[in-house]
């Protein structure tokens, strides 16, 4: 999505020194990007996630087809959400997943995100994830973590070779709560003009 960019004239005379605003690369500074910023986490994270999967399809030429979403239950803990985009080249996928406010969408008003914060969400509802990536005929599969310090950090893991469809599958673990997950689904979803396949039926008709 575009954002305007504000201009204006700013009165400098008088000026001894200047000095530019920065942010410090910090275990704090992680937490609140990634976790502080919502306020309903496991409803933000499933919609940033099928956000940014829309965003693919529409990228990829294929607005019109459902991504997958597995949503956790007793048996099969774990969130997850593949898409069927382009998939990302291992430079986009180790820049993408370890730089805040890094996005590829600002130019064009057929994508929703444009603050490159999305693929880090889930970082508020667990401390690790992973990634895996078909590009290319190859997946590569990364996992994004706190490491000791409590710094967020990006391995890779593996690739191999792969006739999958390009795209990329986020999955992470959940260990309770998974009627929360269904219920933000549905809210999430509601809304959405094509709406994912999942693993279980929902009900979009419920207030």
């Amino acid at each position: 999505m575009k954002l305007e960019s504000m201009q204006g004239n700013v009165e400098r005379s008088g000026v001894l020194v200047e000095t530019s605003f920065s942010i410090e690369n910090s275990p704090q500074a992680f937490n609140i990007l990634a976790n502080s910023l919502y306020a309903h986490k496991e409803q933000s994270v499933i919609r940033e996630l099928s956000t940014n999967a829309v965003d693919e399809h529409i990228a990829n030429g294929i607005p019109d087809e459902p991504f997958e979403v597995h949503i956790p239950t007793i048996l099969e803990p774990y969130f997850s959400i593949r898409d069927f985009g382009r998939g990302l080249c291992e430079e986009d996928a180790i820049t993408l997943y370890t730089t805040f406010f890094k996005s590829t969408k600002r130019n064009s008003n057929n994508q929703i995100g444009c603050f490159g914060l999305g693929s880090k969400s889930p970082f508020a509802v667990t401390d690790s994830f992973t990634v895996e990536s078909i590009f290319d005929g190859k997946k590569t599969v990364y996992t994004a973590f706190r490491d000791e310090d409590n710094f967020p950090k990006l391995a890779k893991l593996g690739v191999t070779e792969t006739t999958e469809r390009t795209g990329v599958k986020i999955q992470f673990p959940v260990n309770s709560n998974f009627s929360v997950y269904r219920e933000e689904a549905i809210r999430v979803y509601k809304f959405f003009k094509v709406k994912p396949t999942t693993n279980m039926q929902l009900c979009y008709d419920l207030p």
